[in-house]
């Protein structure tokens, strides 16, 4: 039962407790509502584009433009999301060979057809569409790039970015959930460990949610990798901040 002194401090840690794991729950339903509201998802291949591709070659760069080589047999480029359809599939990609190649592409183990690249002089890139239908969810989105070349050389295509289209909008994956409910809630408490009062808090984890179902809505896969850093780098925080506070 304790003293009588001691309950007020023993409410106060519990209220302290349940704020965290209200704001927990707003941050994965912040990340799916932001998910929901997306139409466009796209994967800019470049510098910050490793933790999506799959067996592409590196990173080169063509004036202000960077892209990759997908390789044969095949590569693969991950978006961290779930896509059910209906929508589209659009990549921007060149090939700098006369001699074409057929890429093959495929989402999440569904074929959406077939398309001929090869070297053209009136214009460098060929922006490719590819309609999806209902198609069996994955955990997330995965675009196969399947390439079949007449010469020796282990090239596809030079892809600039991808694209997949969803009027419908899209689901967030389940690790995405997870990051997002972590963010809101260690950032409550860290405002706790600052000596913040629960309804500061839970104003200021409000408003990160807010910010990152916006930020989802808007651009969702820059969003999972902000959101990945950003993780990061708040748990080193807290762990900075107990290591200081143990030594004071």
């Amino acid at each position: 039962s304790g003293s009588p002194a001691a309950q007020p401090g023993r409410r106060s840690f519990l209220s302290r407790i349940a704020a965290v794991l209200i704001l927990c729950v707003t941050g994965a339903v912040a990340v799916q509502l932001g998910h929901r509201l997306a139409t466009s998802a796209v994967v800019d291949l470049g510098p910050t584009d490793t933790h999506y591709v799959r067996d592409f070659r590196d990173v080169e760069r063509d004036g202000p433009d960077y892209f990759r080589w997908s390789t044969t047999p095949s590569s693969t480029v991950v978006l961290p999301m779930r896509f059910c359809g209906p929508g589209s599939v659009t990549l921007r990609a060149r090939r700098h060979f006369v001699d074409p190649a057929v890429i093959s592409v495929s989402l999440s183990g569904s074929v959406l057809g077939q398309r001929s690249v090869q070297a053209r002089e009136d214009h460098p890139y060929d922006v490719v569409t590819f309609n999806v239908p209902m198609i069996t969810c994955a955990s997330t989105a995965s675009v196969l790039l399947e390439a079949s070349v007449e010469n020796e050389r282990p090239l596809g295509v030079a892809v600039d970015w991808l694209e997949i289209r969803a009027p419908a909008g899209f689901a967030a994956s389940n690790p995405t959930l997870i990051r997002g409910a972590l963010v809101v809630g260690l950032t409550a408490a860290t405002l706790f460990a600052a000596g913040t009062g629960v309804a500061f808090a839970l104003t200021g984890g409000g408003l990160l949610a807010g910010l990152m179902a916006m930020t989802f809505a808007s651009a969702p896969v820059a969003a999972e990798r902000m959101l990945r850093g950003g993780l990061i780098a708040l748990a080193l925080n807290l762990v900075l901040g107990a290591a200081i506070a143990r030594m004071g």
